[in-house]
């Protein structure tokens, strides 16, 4: 399992065109991945989800992934988000 802390960079947060982007990046890995906001459990393969967590520019949220190679997922996933653009 791998668990860390990740800040939302994006200037303009998880709106429509960026949670699709994510969203998509996401559904390339067959592991159980959580985005976690206080008691708000986003799953990042759903679009609805994510834009349903508020993802907002600043947001702190606990990223958390299960399965095969999750520490290496899970890195993956933290440098498209630190990377992801509005």
């Amino acid at each position: 399992m791998f668990e860390a802390m990740v800040t939302i960079n994006n200037q303009t947060g998880l709106h429509a065109r960026p949670a699709t982007e994510f969203a998509k990046f996401c559904k390339n890995y067959s592991n159980k991945i959580e985005l976690i906001k206080g008691e708000t459990v986003t799953n990042p393969k759903s679009v609805i989800s994510i834009l349903s967590g508020a993802y907002t520019a600043g947001t702190k949220a606990k990223l958390v992934v299960d399965g095969d190679e999750a520490e290496k997922v899970g890195k993956e996933i933290l440098e498209f988000l630190n990377n992801l653009k509005g």
